[in-house]
């Protein structure tokens, strides 16, 4: 039996089915519903123009119009200084509200050494400006070259604003007629001290050197310094009087401003 002989044909390989996908767009093939994001909607970019010429025009409005303006102020908490000054220091008429900065007036009100605190608020309406001052209360009457001035308990120094008989009066030994702008707390409180331990004292004497004085009734001046040490320095000068007068010893002065180093005078 003859063999067949076999093909020299090469056997064709399967291949998977083929997927036409269309023909692929050229440059020159329009795609239509895609705005190109180069480009824009020019319809877009209209409405966005006239909306930021409104938004101008309306901020324009705000910053020229009188019915923005600041026209009243309302001031509480004052016992002393009148309304028109405080209106005066925050210094906000005629001034655009949306422009006003609380924190600015408020720190021109603190500018002033009457005044301990401020609260500043800023609203619309017929007032504008809603201030809530605290003033310093004075402790003391300090008086330097017959010219008087408020003094604090922390010792800023302001102009008197009415009568207050019932305050300590300091008598200050300077001649300079400038009142200091501020006293250390230990004046302030070494003098407080006193009139709490002297309540028949209504008025004290102040030298640099010396410190806190008086003149005890008894015809002598009397030093004690300053500081919060005065119960102490008032034991001391008692015991020292009470020994001079033992002894028939009437002095002219007697230092006790610095308690380790006490002295006394006789017939100066």
């Amino acid at each position: 039996m003859t063999a067949t002989p076999r093909s020299s044909k090469p056997r064709r390989k399967e291949r998977s089915p083929s997927v036409w996908y269309g023909d692929a767009p050229t440059a020159t093939t329009p795609r239509t519903g895609l705005v190109s994001r180069r480009s824009g909607d020019p319809r877009w970019r209209i409405v966005s123009g006239l909306l930021s010429l409104v938004l101008m025009g309306v901020l324009v409005v705000f910053l020229i119009s009188d019915v923005f303006t600041v026209r009243g102020v309302a001031v509480s908490g004052l016992t002393t200084m009148p309304r028109e000054e405080i209106i005066r220091l925050t210094d906000v008429l005629g001034t655009n509200v949306f422009l006003l900065q609380p924190t600015a007036v408020r720190a021109r009100l603190l500018a002033d050494p009457a005044i301990a605190d401020a609260n500043v608020q800023v609203v619309l309406g017929s007032i504008n400006v809603l201030l809530d001052v605290q003033e310093r209360e004075p402790a003391l009457i300090w008086e330097r070259a017959g010219l008087q001035s408020w003094v604090d308990i922390h010792g800023y120094v302001t102009l008197p604003r009415s009568e207050r008989p019932e305050l300590l009066r300091i008598v200050d030994d300077s001649l300079n007629p400038q009142p200091p702008l501020q006293l250390s707390t230990d004046v302030v409180q070494g003098a407080l001290q006193l009139q709490t331990l002297l309540p028949e004292q209504n008025q004290l004497r102040y030298s640099e050197g010396f410190g806190l004085g008086y003149t005890d009734p008894r015809g002598w001046q009397v030093w004690l310094g300053v500081g919060t040490d005065m119960p102490n320095r008032m034991l001391i000068y008692n015991a020292i009087v009470t020994n001079l007068q033992a002894r028939g010893i009437v002095p002219s002065l007697i230092d006790v401003s610095d308690p380790q180093a006490v002295y006394y005078a006789v017939g100066l």
